[in-house]
């Protein structure tokens, strides 16, 4: 019992090695690199970075703009404020019974 009281004592007091230093540095450098590289035709178009542009800076990967709403869409808009939608006779709660669904 005192002998393995004393051997888990001396595993514990015991230093590193220079080897550990040298694996975690080589685990650590492996990783900066990985995290750091890639293909350089992803980043880079015309010398410079492609978020680079005339006009400023955009974020990157380009996300388009959405497309114009168009006419269309004020006069369903419109047309939509005056005509009252379709709603079932029995489409309705009471105060008391939609704050009992709520909780």
């Amino acid at each position: 019992m005192l002998i393995e009281k004393v051997k888990t004592a001396q595993v514990l007091k015991s230093k590193p090695t220079s080897s550990s230093f040298t694996a975690i540095f080589v685990l650590f450098a492996l990783f900066i690199w990985g995290c750091s590289s890639s293909a350089p035709s992803v980043i880079w178009a015309d010398e410079k970075p492609k978020h680079h542009t005339e006009n400023g800076f955009r974020n990157y990967p380009v996300i388009p703009d959405p497309p114009s709403v168009g006419v269309a869409f004020y006069l369903r808009r419109t047309w939509g404020s005056f005509v009252l939608p379709d709603v079932p006779s029995d489409h309705y709660f009471s105060e008391n019974k939609a704050i009992d669904v709520s909780n």
